[in-house]
């Protein structure tokens, strides 16, 4: 077992990457164009206000300018679909996807957006973009589809009937003024002037970059997307127990002042001494990063960047060994949301299959003390090394579930954190067997799954009075497919 003690935690100060340079580039671009377009045709149609065109040049200046002007922010988003046609596919989808619990949003908008000292977190919604920001990207594009429309009618007049020019003018200039009323509502917002919305104009200046408190807190379910090439990779349908045999050996690894990851040589048998055996693979040989938002902090995880790499024929036959510890997985950010959430300071707490320790560091980060156990060595060593990143500090045991000495020895706990372990058949099982040596009537087990066709034997299991168990589960907000079990003994001998 080993016990880490961390540097104070800056995780709290980060900023997430919002919108990339070019995104930002041509949200300018489009705005400045839009600006203008809308004061020269103002100045236009205004004519009994000749000031306005006078800044211009005059009417006939202005009005040629905005006819050009337009046509070429007409060329622009043609170019812009044509080739980026994936990022302006995605832009649609997001702004039109709108669910049924995004009513609940505009409920609670108000109290989000103008409280003054301590903004309430938005209610939850998914997406790149919150229900306001879809209806006004629904808007703003049907607002320049329909001015570019009426405008083309209106620079080739003599080619249409008065009717169709007199109709094309009338809408072309309301339609100038509903796109003038949402620009100021825009500006309004992008500004930061609202409470709610102090640090959001980061997101399209400078750096394109928004606190992390901010983004959680407007786009939680954005926020909370881990973020990496590897980020959204599925696991395999075929999955073995995480938590059967301590391997031979252990890799620790320590952090230098840069962040940079240092993990010295393997011992014992990983050290490759052995005459005609296989070298293990090395998963400190080629990392990745991988940041997601937890409690309104930016939580920064090192793994491996290729978990196949680490395929060990030898390992599997003896040990039956897959490491899908070197992966984030959904059920571990959602369980380490809801832990940073509601685990208050001072509590013991035990993890179980901890993987890159997502839900132990948010549980030491709330002030719980913690142990995060795996059956892999090197999964509590990038444990170690992910609480070290993040100012964390807990301690970590390589154990397996059929020999848990080391989590018994401080049993009970007050609370067992597992997330996405019921992959197998027979865990559940051993995870049964397990508990009830973990926790008494005080204690509590949160299991993160989600809907594992294994994980149907245990839950039926807990449901019944037989069992000895009390069970709630409820739906992930984030990741709806994940459901968080909570379990506790009940009171006196199981009948």
């Amino acid at each position: 077992m080993s016990d880490r003690r961390h540097a104070p935690d800056h995780a709290a100060r980060a900023r997430l990457p919002r919108n990339g340079r070019r995104a930002r580039w041509l949200h300018a671009l489009v705005y400045l164009t839009t600006v203008f377009l809308a004061y020269s045709g103002i100045a236009v149609l205004e004519e009994g206000h000749p000031g306005l065109a006078s800044v211009l040049g005059g009417h006939v200046p202005a009005a040629t300018s905005h006819r050009w002007v337009g046509y070429g922010l007409l060329v622009v988003a043609f170019l812009v679909v044509v080739m980026w046609w994936h990022a302006a596919g995605r832009f649609l989808n997001d702004s039109v996807h709108f669910r049924r619990s995004d009513v609940s949003w505009f409920a609670g908008y108000p109290r989000m957006a103008l409280a003054r000292r301590r903004p309430a977190p938005a209610p939850h919604h998914y997406g790149h973009f919150d229900p306001g920001q879809r209806i006004f990207n629904i808007l703003l594009l049907l607002a320049l589809v329909v001015l570019g429309a009426t405008g083309v009618v209106l620079g080739m007049p003599e080619r249409f009937v008065p009717a169709v020019f007199g109709w094309s003018l009338r809408i072309h200039k309301l339609t100038t003024w509903v796109l003038l009323g949402l620009l100021a509502g825009h500006l309004l917002l992008a500004s930061g002037m609202l409470p709610g919305y102090r640090g959001v104009w980061r997101a399209m200046h400078r750096d394109g970059r928004v606190p992390a408190a901010t983004a959680g807190r407007l786009w939680p379910h954005w926020a909370g997307e881990p973020r990496g090439r590897r980020a959204r990779r599925r696991r395999p349908a075929v999955a073995l127990l995480p938590c059967v045999r301590r391997r031979a050996g252990s890799s620790v690894a320590a952090m230098t002042n840069d962040d940079r990851v240092v993990a010295p040589g393997p011992t014992g048998a990983d050290a490759g001494g052995g005459a005609g055996r296989a070298a293990t693979p090395d998963p400190w040989r080629d990392l990745a990063e991988q940041s997601v938002v937890v409690g309104g902090r930016e939580l920064r995880l090192v793994h491996p960047r290729d978990s196949e790499a680490l395929l060990d024929e030898e390992a599997f036959e003896r040990e039956e060994f897959l490491p899908y510890w070197a992966q984030l997985w959904p059920s571990g950010v959602a369980l380490a949301r809801a832990v940073a959430a509601l685990v208050p300071a001072g509590r013991q707490v035990l993890e179980l299959g901890c993987g890159l320790g997502l839900p132990s560091i948010a549980a030491a980060l709330a002030g719980a003390k913690v142990l995060a156990t795996d059956w892999s060595a090197d999964a509590v060593a990038f444990t170690a090394a992910n609480a070290s990143r993040n100012g964390a500090s807990l301690r970590t045991a390589a154990c397996s579930w059929t020999e848990p000495a080391p989590m018994l020895a401080q049993a009970p706990w007050d609370l067992v954190l597992a997330a996405d372990v019921l992959y197998e058949a027979r865990n559940g099982p051993q995870l049964l067997e397990l508990l009830p040596r973990l926790v008494d009537e005080a204690g509590e087990v949160w299991i993160a799954d989600p809907g594992r066709r294994p994980a149907e034997r245990f839950l039926t299991a807990t449901a019944t009075p037989v069992s000895g168990w009390l069970r709630r589960s409820t739906q992930d907000r984030w990741f709806p497919q994940i459901t968080l079990h909570r379990l506790r003994r009940r009171p006196g001998p199981a009948r």
